[in-house]
């Protein structure tokens, strides 16, 4: 859990997109066939091969698409536009247009995906576990752990397992460069201010001595297939 809390609070880009939806496509597929088991991946993988689409991403958003309509979020017009305006960037929301699947894309997995905490985040480990790159990033995550550590040692009445809220808010958005919000901790994977508190502690001291690196994460998991990159056209950063 470091090392994805690590991702979280360190990463320029949006990495979380694609995993949230491939958990949400998992859902779809059981939804319609709770017959069939499988990880987050092989449904997910089972759900995309059913649907006639430009690209990998793209068709990922059609199935969270078609899952907020199985199970009666919103109908075909998708979300109202309060909820899309509660949920989207001012960006996104003149980028999208009035795009139904991109918007109910979005929307769902920084929705609906808090109901379904543990079972995602499980999804997002597994994924981690098979990334070439776990063991750098489980150095670098360490180094900045150190730099706690170290702190708390040189000045134990320090409470720095408990630092204030607001406080961690401006630090990390900061770093940043954006408010910390609903909007922004969902785009980074973190999907309460309770989840962020937790990942954003740890690495606290090392964000305030400018020595937590900013790393791009791009697509979390094994290394992709020719066939399983997604199209250019498709911005897993626009979570």
């Amino acid at each position: 859990m470091e090392v994805l809390s690590f991702l979280s609070v360190s990463s320029v880009d949006y990495w979380a997109y694609r995993p949230a939806l491939q958990q949400v496509a998992a859902w779809y597929w059981t939804l319609k066939h709770p017959e069939q088991s499988g990880s987050v991946g092989e449904r997910a993988a089972r759900a995309v091969a059913e649907v006639a689409s430009e690209g990998y991403g793209r068709a990922l958003e059609f199935i969270a698409y078609r899952y907020a309509l199985a199970t009666g979020i919103i109908d075909e017009t998708g979300f109202p536009e309060a909820v899309a305006a509660h949920w989207l960037t001012t960006e996104e929301r003149h980028g999208l247009g009035n795009d139904p699947i991109s918007i109910s894309a979005r929307v769902i997995t920084r929705t609906l995906f808090v109901v379904r905490l543990l079972p995602a985040i499980d999804h997002f480990l597994d994924l981690l576990r098979k990334d070439s790159r776990l063991p750098r990033w489980r150095a670098m995550a360490a180094h900045a752990l150190c730099k706690r550590d170290d702190l708390a040692r040189q000045k134990p009445h320090l409470n720095l397992g408990r630092p204030d809220p607001t406080q961690l808010k401006r630090l990390f958005g900061a770093r940043w460069g954006t408010q910390v919000n609903r909007i922004e901790l969902a785009r980074r994977g973190l999907m309460t201010e309770d989840a962020f508190y937790a990942a954003a502690t740890p690495f606290a001291v090392a964000a305030v001595d400018d020595q937590l690196p900013r790393i791009e994460v791009g697509t979390l998991g094994p290394a992709p297939l020719s066939a399983d990159v997604p199209e250019r056209h498709f911005d897993f950063g626009s979570v």
